[in-house]
C-alpha cells in the first residue's frame, strides 16, 4: 500500500475545503434569497386583520378620539402585524424545510 506525498495531498485537501466552503456559501445565499422573496411577497398585501386594525386606527385618529383609545388601537395594529409576520415566517420556514428534504418531509 503506497502513501501519497504531502505535495499531492495538500492541494487536494485545500481544494476540498474550498469546495465545501463554496457549497455552504451558495446554500446560505440561496436560502436567504428564497426567504427574502417570500417575505417580500407577503409584505405586498396585508392580512384582513391588519387592514381592519389599520382602518379602525385611522378612523379613531381622524375622529380625534381620546389618546387611550388610539393607543389601544395602535397596540392592536402591532399585534395584528406580529401575528401576520409570524404566520409568514412559519410558512417560509416550512417551505424551506420541505425544500431541504427534497419535498419528502422526512
Amino acid at each position: 500500500m503506497g502513501t501519497y506525498s504531502e505535495e499531492y495531498t495538500r492541494p487536494v485537501m485545500e481544494m476540498e475545503l474550498l469546495e465545501r466552503k463554496r457549497l455552504e456559501t451558495t446554500e446560505a445565499s440561496l436560502l436567504t434569497e428564497l426567504y427574502r422573496g417570500m417575505l417580500e411577497c407577503g409584505a405586498v398585501r396585508d392580512t384582513a386583520a391588519e387592514m381592519e386594525a389599520g382602518i379602525r386606527l385611522k378612523e379613531a385618529v381622524q375622529a380625534n378620539c381620546p389618546a387611550d383609545e388610539i393607543m389601544d388601537l395602535a397596540a392592536g395594529c402591532s399585534v395584528a402585524g406580529k401575528e401576520a409576520g409570524f404566520k409568514i415566517g412559519f410558512q417560509a420556514a416550512t417551505k424551506l424545510w420541505m425544500e431541504g428534504m427534497k419535498g419528502t418531509g422526512s
